[in-house]
């Protein structure tokens, strides 16, 4: 990889000419859906990866508490994961993935990592250990509850798969908008 690195920094810390770069990579990367009308959430921090001054990759992590099971669970909503299209294939988003999901792990605040994706990316995260929840899973968009239908996904990170048994067996509420 000619010299590709892998940042991390609060949303917050998106300097104008990297939020130029991101909204070009998103632009390029995801395309337009009847979801762009959902209200999202912001994020918390992205993972950019980069080539010289120019982002190739981006995993956005959204913070969230939420109760599961009677209990309350530290969330790392993980959205927007893309690769730029022609450096598909190679790679470069199971690599920042991976960062990611050390990074989280090595932070020890999050129980676990939360995505939402399509029917046709199951098998791709599935082989990086993402499992499906049954739900029913709900999120609120503009003071409406509305019940998610596309695969949502876990990855335990400081809590055991033991532990996190709720998710797999019952109503989630994301107790505000999607990631």
């Amino acid at each position: 990889m000619p010299n590709d690195t892998i940042i991390h920094l609060p949303a917050d810390d998106l300097t104008p000419a990297l939020r130029a770069e991101l909204d070009r990579l998103f632009a390029a990367t995801f395309r337009v859906s009847t979801l762009d009308d959902r209200f999202w959430a912001p994020a918390t921090y992205h993972f950019l990866l980069m080539r010289g001054e120019t982002i190739i990759g981006h995993v956005g992590v959204y913070r969230r508490d939420i109760a599961v099971g009677g209990r309350s669970w530290a969330v790392a909503g993980i959205a927007k994961v893309g690769v730029a299209g022609e450096l598909r294939g190679h790679g470069l988003g199971t690599r920042l993935l991976a960062f990611a999901d050390d990074t989280l792990r090595a932070g020890g605040r999050d129980d676990l990592g939360l995505l939402v994706t399509s029917e046709n990316r199951l098998g791709y995260y599935g082989r990086l250990s993402w499992e499906r929840i049954p739900g029913p899973v709900s999120y609120e968009d503009r003071g409406e509850t509305k019940v998610e239908t596309s695969p949502i996904l876990l990855l335990p990170l400081r809590a055991s798969k033991t532990d996190l048994a709720p998710w797999y067996t019952g109503p989630v509420d994301l107790a505000g908008p999607l990631w």
